[in-house]
Formats: C-alpha cells, sequence, structure tokens
C-alpha cells in the first residue's frame, strides 16, 4: 500500500492527477480490463463539482485485480488523470487513512463532536471525533489539489471497521 514517491492526496503509485495521461497509466498498470467514455458517478459531492461531470467525456479505465485491490478505475478528461478510484480487496482500518495520503481527514455525518470545513468554496459539516459509526460512512480529506473521498463499513456501530473504496478528484473538476 504504501505509495512509491510517498503519501500525497493527487497521486497514486506513480499517477499523479492533471498529469498522467491515459497512455501513461497502461504503461504503469498493464492493458486494463475495462475501457469506456462515461460520465462521473460522484452524487456525494457533486453540489462541489462543475456540471460538466455529468457529461459522457470521461474516458473510465479499469484495471482487476493489481496488488491489494480488487479494483482501481482512472477517470480521464482530455487525456489528462482527473479520478483515481480505488476498491480495497484487504482490510484497511479508516485510522491510517491520514498517512496513505498525507492529508487530515474527518468523518463526514455520524454522531460525534461537529465542526465546519472551510477550504476554497467548500463549506461541510462533519464529525471530526465519532462515538459511535454507522454500518457505512463517508470520510472526506481536502488538499490544495485534490478531494479525497472515502467509504467506509463495520458491522459494530462501536468500532470504525474497513476502508471499501476511495476516491481522489482532482480539483481541476471543482465547481468555479
Amino acid at each position: 500500500m504504501a505509495q512509491a514517491s510517498g503519501p500525497r492526496a493527487d497521486g497514486f503509485r506513480g499517477l499523479i492527477l492533471n498529469q498522467t495521461s491515459s497512455e501513461d497509466a497502461i504503461r504503469i498498470l498493464g492493458q486494463p480490463a475495462g475501457d469506456k467514455t462515461d460520465r462521473l458517478d460522484l452524487s456525494k459531492i457533486s453540489k462541489w463539482l462543475d456540471p460538466k461531470h455529468k457529461e459522457k467525456i470521461f474516458r473510465q479505465l479499469s484495471f482487476k485485480n493489481v496488488g491489494d485491490f480488487s479494483q482501481i478505475q482512472l477517470s480521464f478528461l482530455e487525456n489528462k488523470l482527473v479520478i483515481i478510484e480505488l476498491t480495497f480487496k484487504k482490510n484497511v482500518a479508516p485510522e491510517r487513512v491520514n498517512n496513505i495520503f498525507g492529508v487530515e481527514f474527518a468523518t463526514v455525518g455520524g454522531q460525534g463532536v461537529h465542526r465546519i470545513c472551510r477550504m476554497s468554496r467548500v463549506n461541510i459539516r462533519f464529525a471530526s471525533l465519532p462515538t459511535l459509526y454507522p454500518f457505512s460512512y463517508n470520510m472526506i480529506g481536502i488538499s490544495d489539489k485534490a478531494f479525497v473521498w472515502v467509504d467506509c463499513s463495520t458491522g459494530d456501530a462501536r468500532m470504525p471497521g474497513r476502508i471499501d473504496r476511495t476516491r481522489q478528484i482532482s480539483r481541476v473538476l471543482e465547481r468555479k
């Protein structure tokens, strides 16, 4: 799981948002299992994003069973990487997410101590110290170059559970 160049919100194992081309990604990860053009499914943060994310203009490459991941999906706009989506095979504790991506994360919703996160034009109310965890919940981390959305699940409301999927989303897609 360690990243070759260290943890970063805008990259993963040599893939860097706004820089990596689809050809670079194929060279790094090998032949994709899927290649299509579609819109982005980012409903939970869609109000933060430019409406073009709903258009079928994004090339999406899917890679299956790559290392610790059951799937890696990459989305490109004008042949530049704008989203890295990782679906985890192994159990990874949500407490590790800050170290994986190099930014501070907070739990969205849930019960706990609430505060407001203001970064650029983004305002979100979130629980920073959850006391109980819903069976599925989300976390958000924000850097100057990317939003990182994390899907988590647990079978015990007293335990944080595991990371199921992460999405690193370029702020190039942010609503201006």
